[in-house]
């Protein structure tokens, strides 16, 4: 179980509430959600812990009736990020010419592994890094609402609702 100061259950429950609010702005929702699960991945690690690292070591808390339950709730929608298009890359890099992450260049594996079926709880991290990555073409600034960005978006908000749902569940026992 992960030690956490109670602000951040408060924090989390409250930007989790505000995005179920939410009608008219998918992307305020995504964003709102996001602050949610911001709230809680924020109790891992140390100041200098990457959020690439603390989302994987908070993910490690589900279990894996946990991982049945997300597949149930957001399997369309997972299929979507890792089926359906190409990778979704670092666009803050590919505008600066840089290197894209192993989970871009590599893209192959994770289609594998989620193909398999196996390691659920890995394949949960692959898509959560996935989002992660929209999360921050977004707020960077290297995206538009326009093209493909709202569909991103609206197959984001599902999958963050359950993660949400399921890592609170699993680290304040809600």
């Amino acid at each position: 179980m992960i030690k956490y100061d109670p602000i951040y259950k408060k924090i989390s429950k409250e930007w989790y509430l505000k995005a179920r609010e939410i009608k008219n702005s998918k992307y305020a929702k995504f964003f709102f959600l996001w602050c949610s699960f911001n709230a809680i991945y924020n109790l891992i690690g140390k100041c200098n812990t990457t959020d690439k690292k603390r989302i994987k070591k908070l993910l490690n808390e589900l279990k894996e009736e946990d991982a049945e339950i997300f597949f149930k709730e957001v399997k369309q929608f997972c299929n979507y990020f890792v089926l359906g298009r190409s990778p979704i890359k670092d666009m803050k890099k590919e505008f600066h010419g840089k290197e894209q992450p192993k989970e871009v260049t590599d893209f192959e594996s994770i289609i594998e592994r989620y193909n398999t079926n196996k390691e659920k709880i890995e394949i949960i991290k692959d898509i959560m890094i996935i989002i992660y990555r929209v999360r921050n073409n977004l707020t960077h600034g290297s995206k538009e609402f326009s093209g493909n960005d709202y569909e991103i978006i609206e197959n984001s908000i599902p999958i963050l609702e359950v993660i949400v749902k399921l890592v609170s569940q699993r680290v304040f026992g809600e």
